[in-house]
C-alpha cells in the first residue's frame, strides 16, 4: 500500500495513531448561485454591484459595521468587491467580530456562469479536523449522560477558550488539537461516540455555511 494511501472516509473508523493523517478531511460542496439584474447600459456593473452588495454583508463586520447583527459569522471580509471576484475566506479570529471563529476552514468561490449573463455559482472548498472540533465540544450536563445509550450530544462549531494543557502534556496547534486522557475525555471522544460527533461536524459545518448564504 503507497505510503501516502489514506483509506475513503468512514463515519465508523476511529482515530488512532495508525488513521492520524484522516484527521484532516477536505469536501467541496455546491451552494447553488445568485443572479443580478442585467443591465445593457453598462455592460452588467449593476449586477456585479448586487454581488458586492452580497459578499459585504456575508462578511464579518467592518471597523464601524453601524448593524453588526446584518454581517456574517463565518467569512472574513471581502478582499476585493469587483469581479473577478476573489474567493471569501473562512476568518479565523476577528477584531471586529464578537462572535468566536468556527472549527472548521476554508473558503467560498465565487465564478460567473458563462452561460448566463449576470450569473455567479457558489461552491466552498471546506477542510475540516475532528480532534479539533471534538476537544472544542462542552460536555452534557450532567456528565453521567455519557453512559447513557444514546446520549443527547449540543455540538458547538465554534471555538471555545480551552486550557492550554493537562497532565503535563500539551497541544502542538493552537492549544486545541489533542484529547486529554481523562476518564470522561476517553468516553467522549470514544469509538462509540466518534461517528456521532463526525457527522455533526460535518453536517452542521455546511448547514451553518447554507444559512449564511441564505440570510
Amino acid at each position: 500500500m503507497p505510503r501516502r494511501y489514506l483509506p475513503a472516509l468512514s463515519f465508523e473508523a476511529p482515530v488512532s495513531v495508525d488513521t492520524a493523517r484522516q484527521d484532516k478531511i477536505e469536501i467541496e460542496t455546491q451552494h447553488g448561485g445568485i443572479i443580478g439584474d442585467a443591465d445593457d447600459n453598462d455592460h452588467g456593473n449593476n449586477a456585479a454591484g448586487e454581488v458586492a452588495n452580497f459578499l459585504n454583508f456575508l462578511g464579518s463586520p467592518p471597523r464601524d459595521p453601524g448593524e453588526p447583527s446584518a454581517f456574517g459569522r463565518i467569512f472574513t471580509r471581502p478582499r476585493r468587491l469587483v469581479r473577478p471576484f476573489a474567493n471569501q475566506a473562512i476568518r479565523g479570529t476577528t477584531r471586529n467580530q464578537s462572535h468566536p471563529p468556527p472549527l472548521f476552514s476554508g473558503s467560498l468561490r465565487i465564478k460567473p456562469l458563462p452561460e448566463m449573463n449576470s450569473a455567479w455559482r457558489l461552491s466552498s472548498l471546506l477542510s475540516f479536523n475532528p480532534t479539533r472540533f471534538v476537544r472544542n465540544q462542552p460536555f452534557p450536563v450532567p456528565a453521567s449522560r455519557l453512559l447513557q445509550a444514546s446520549p443527547p450530544f449540543v455540538h458547538s462549531l465554534f471555538q471555545r477558550a480551552l486550557e492550554p494543557s493537562e497532565h503535563d502534556e500539551f497541544a502542538l496547534v493552537e492549544s486545541d488539537n489533542w484529547i486529554p486522557e481523562s476518564r470522561l475525555w476517553s468516553l467522549f471522544a470514544s469509538p462509540r461516540f466518534w461517528p456521532v460527533h463526525l457527522r455533526n461536524y460535518l453536517t452542521s459545518s455546511v448547514e451553518e455555511i447554507n444559512r449564511d448564504l441564505q440570510r
